[in-house]
């Protein structure tokens, strides 16, 4: 039986999913075929239940639950890992003003800015893929720009500033971690898949300090930062506790953000790309 299975080609899902993509973890019965994409495409196709299981940010989650069941495995959630809002600006810019670049519609890091930031005017937000975002706020064809992935680690070479950690804006109002992506699975494929697919990847995870060279290959294959002490960085940041197991803490995480999208209107609006 084939299943597809789509992620990010960023450090922490290569790291995480490499062992299937290497072959050296697989499903009896089953073939994996790996599918990699920039993270606001992965959510682009969610909404139309395109991929087997894919990995997403919750907020395309959020709109795609007719499609998907959430696993209990792959999260990018944690404490001290949200999205960056910089600029080169004076950080006393009027942000209702300023043109800012996200790197997508359906990205958490775009639900989060809304939510936290809701004098911002739609008409002001401009999407890009996440990496093109720091270079061209600095080359100043944008005010701000909202920085997800390895470009948290990089921004201050682009001669930008910090003007607001979102995720820390997150955990004060509501203590606890900032839900970015998840990984779920069809609702067809939930009752057979659901479990031996957990268990293959909480594997791969725990084993992930044994990898051959094959996965730390497969690793820099794909990164757009080759720097080694970046890409372990990101690894670090947002491979955790919570990616191997949501848990109770993290679906209360993803509900909270769920209520907030809910309240603030976010959930209906349209998110075809722009």
């Amino acid at each position: 039986m084939l299943i597809n299975l789509a992620y990010s080609p960023c450090p922490n899902d290569t790291a995480l999913f490499g062992s299937i993509a290497c072959g050296d973890l697989s499903l009896p019965g089953m073939t994996l075929k790996t599918h990699l994409h920039d993270i606001e495409t992965l959510n682009q196709y969610a909404q139309t239940g395109y991929y087997d299981i894919t990995k997403l940010s919750v907020f395309s989650y959020l709109k795609s639950q007719s499609h998907y069941q959430l696993l209990d495995v792959g999260a990018a959630l944690g404490f001290g890992c949200g999205p960056l809002l910089v600029s080169a600006l004076n950080p006393h810019h009027d942000l209702s003003k300023c043109s800012i670049l996200f790197p997508g519609k359906l990205t958490t890091a775009y639900l989060l800015f809304r939510i936290l930031n809701p004098e911002s005017p739609p008409h002001n937000h401009h999407f890009v893929p996440y990496n093109e975002i720091a270079p061209r706020v600095a080359a100043k064809e944008f005010d701000c720009g909202v920085i997800i992935h390895e470009t948290r680690f990089t921004y201050q070479n682009h001669g930008l500033k910090k003007r607001m950690d979102l995720g820390q804006a997150w955990e004060e109002l509501t203590a606890l971690p900032i839900p970015l992506g998840c990984c779920v699975i069809k609702h067809n494929l939930a009752s057979n898949l659901k479990e031996p697919f957990t268990q293959l990847v909480r594997q791969g995870f725990d084993q992930r300090e044994k990898n051959t060279d094959k996965v730390p290959d497969y690793i820099y294959q794909h990164a757009t930062e080759l720097e080694p002490a970046i890409i372990n960085k990101h690894i670090h940041l947002y491979l955790n506790d919570y990616t191997r197991n949501l848990g109770e803490i993290g679906r209360q995480a993803i509900q909270m953000l769920y209520q907030k999208a809910k309240s603030a209107g976010l959930l209906n609006e349209t998110t075809c790309a722009q």
